[in-house]
């Protein structure tokens, strides 16, 4: 079975190497961009799912989801959202976004949605 391809695009350096190490060491391979203006390079490398940011410096990831979500040829692309923002749930769903999950998050939660999302990709 070939191993499913998550992208991680947030600012913080921290989220992305934990996020990293967490999904390398469940079985995924990983993309990151810590800058939200190159989220279209990441993409062109086809992951199967998107995990994105909300808040960054220069481009809301909010603003990103959209993009993708209005592209024909990136609108199935799986995204959840993250954010420690209360209305992290409200700002996904303005986007069209799959899923959310709110910061700080247990791993096991991230990775049953992340499960979720790929399992019909």
């Amino acid at each position: 079975m070939e191993k499913k391809v998550i992208g991680i695009v947030d600012d913080e350096e921290d989220v992305i190497s934990i996020l990293s190490m967490v999904l390398r060491s469940n079985g995924y391979d990983v993309l990151v961009s810590s800058d939200g203006t190159r989220v279209n390079e990441l993409v062109g490398k086809h992951p199967d799912l998107l995990l994105m940011d909300i808040n960054m410096k220069g481009i809301k990831g909010t603003d990103i989801c959209r993009f993708l979500k209005q592209n024909k040829n990136t609108s199935g692309l799986p995204i959840i959202m993250m954010s420690g923002n209360d209305d992290v749930a409200a700002q996904a769903g303005r986007c069209h976004a799959e899923s959310f999950i709110e910061k700080p998050f247990h791993m096991d939660d991230l990775l049953s949605k992340i499960r979720f999302y790929t399992s019909a990709a």
